[in-house]
């Protein structure tokens, strides 16, 4: 099931009024149930209650809302909604299920390596020969008549002239597929013991996530750069730093190359980070409008406006919390996170959760298939690693 849910996020139907039903929120949905009845049964760590008095607040004013929604309209569109605004919520409950069985932790780690690869490897294709030659409707992509639907939606590149569109892979989304790869990334870098393998893969992830043509995404890669290099010995650093340079003059080369619409390297990351115009960012605007509904009701803070919604944020991930459910969730939500991560016991398989915290105060994709329920995977693996650690350091003590 995680393998569906990361590899083919977007594989499904479209049901009435072209609303999609995805595999991967099946499935997710299914691993979400599982994981709560495993913070039920495990009710008594700290973890486990922080999850359940989560699920509990926001379960409470979510119906409170479905209330108000299905009296004062009736729509399929804002049901389905309503649905959607709940499910990335309860899909930290992933977490329990994989935490609490060790010999799914190792199964589920070779699966996060494997989609990684096949992820990287499927935008490489979309790269090489073209996204819609390599796309397969309703299992890579879901779409009405036309892949053009999928490249207009979101990923147009407008300032590069309309005809320049972001890498997407089978998410359908430049900006969620980049941040699905560094979550998943240092768990693959980790667990991956062929060094050959990750010569080759490490240099992919970087010419897709330029190629997906998501700013997030490049701050977020410059960040795990850092944290390669710098936590690397003095030798391996000046190795990684002209690996970096070689690799570098080699995407620029290559960029030559490539059919699917992209613009070469240099004019790609000119457009992304240098001619930009920040007072005109939409995520902005609509934070700037929420905060005037504060200023006329503050009492929002508290139980948010799931059923009043006009400008949702949903890019700004602790605001849009905020917004739908109000702070006391919020800082539940974060709780659970921090406790599941312990940051400051540092080990490299936490670092994507830890560039995810930070980078999704401008851009998180928490609320579109399937970030919620990858963060709850990789939550997942991150307390068990911490949890097989452990053992093994009581098991060497006893022996010691």
């Amino acid at each position: 099931m995680a393998v569906l849910i990361m590899c083919f996020p977007k594989m499904g139907i479209l049901i009435s009024a072209g609303i999609p039903l995805y595999v991967s929120v099946v499935m997710g949905s299914i691993l979400t149930l599982m994981g709560v009845i495993s913070a039920l049964r495990y009710k008594n760590e700290t973890l486990s209650q922080l999850f359940l008095l989560l699920i509990g607040s926001a379960a409470v004013i979510w119906f409170g809302n479905l209330y108000f929604v299905i009296t004062d309209s009736s729509s399929t569109y804002q049901l389905v909604r309503m649905v959607f605004y709940f499910l990335p919520i309860a899909g930290l409950g992933i977490l329990f299920f994989i935490a609490h069985r060790p010999s799914l932790l190792m199964y589920t780690i070779d699966c996060t390596r494997l989609s990684f690869y096949f992820l990287l490897f499927y935008a490489f294709l979309q790269l090489v020969f073209g996204a819609e030659a390599v796309a397969i409707n309703n299992i890579t992509a879901t779409y009405d008549s036309s892949f053009e639907e999928v490249i207009k939606k979101t990923n147009v590149i407008h300032r590069l002239g309309g005809d320049t569109f972001k890498l997407f892979s089978t998410y359908q989304n430049g900006n969620l597929f980049v941040i699905s790869l560094i979550l998943l990334a240092p768990i693959a870098i980790y667990s991956e013991k062929r060094i050959w393998l990750l010569l080759f893969a490490i240099p992919l992830l970087h010419l897709v996530v330029i190629f997906c043509a998501s700013t997030t995404g490049y701050i977020s890669l410059l960040m795990l750069d850092a944290i390669l290099i710098f936590s690397s010995s003095v030798m391996r650093r000046f190795a990684l730093l002209f690996l970096g340079g070689i690799l570098f003059l080699w995407m620029i080369i290559f960029s030559s190359f490539c059919s699917n619409g992209q613009s070469a390297v240099l004019q790609l990351l000119a457009v992304k980070l240098f001619n930009r115009d920040l007072t005109e960012n939409e995520r902005w605007n609509k934070a700037s409008i929420w905060m005037d509904n504060v200023e006329s009701n503050p009492f929002i803070l508290f139980y948010g406006e799931l059923s009043t919604l006009t400008v949702p944020i949903f890019e700004i991930l602790p605001l849009s919390i905020i917004q739908f459910y109000g702070m006391f969730v919020t800082f539940l939500f974060y709780a659970v996170i921090v406790y599941a991560l312990r940051p400051l016991r540092f080990r490299m398989y936490k670092v994507g959760i830890i560039i995810y915290l930070i980078t999704s105060i401008g851009s998180g994709g928490f609320w579109l298939t399937p970030t919620a329920y990858i963060l709850g995977i990789v939550c997942g693996i991150v307390v068990g690693l911490d949890r097989y650690e452990n053992r093994q350091l009581n098991d060497k003590l006893k022996v010691d």
